[in-house]
């Protein structure tokens, strides 16, 4: 290949998936949190662990909200529909 000519690389792109991100985040600061000084009560952290989760699912639920694709069409167009035998009536 000729160096003059530009080759376009196709670049695959992936949506942040941030269910995963943000759970992943909660996960690693109540990791944190149980490491350094006295453990916390649980009466605190089990509501601040649900309602972390239930932040980062409604972000997640927002996000593919807010980003939905336009629908692609099949990759085959459908076939005709079968013409129906014709009984005469007797």
């Amino acid at each position: 290949m000729p160096p003059d000519r530009k080759v376009e690389r196709l670049r695959r792109v992936h949506r942040t998936d941030w269910m995963a991100l943000l759970s992943g985040l909660l996960f690693i600061g109540v990791g944190i949190r149980y490491l350094i000084g006295p453990a916390p009560d649980p009466v605190i952290m089990i509501p601040v662990l649900i309602g972390g989760l239930g932040f980062a699912a409604f972000v997640a639920i927002l996000a593919k909200a807010l980003r939905r694709d336009p629908p692609t069409p099949p990759p085959f167009p459908a076939p005709p529909p079968r013409p129906q035998p014709h009984h005469p009536q007797a």
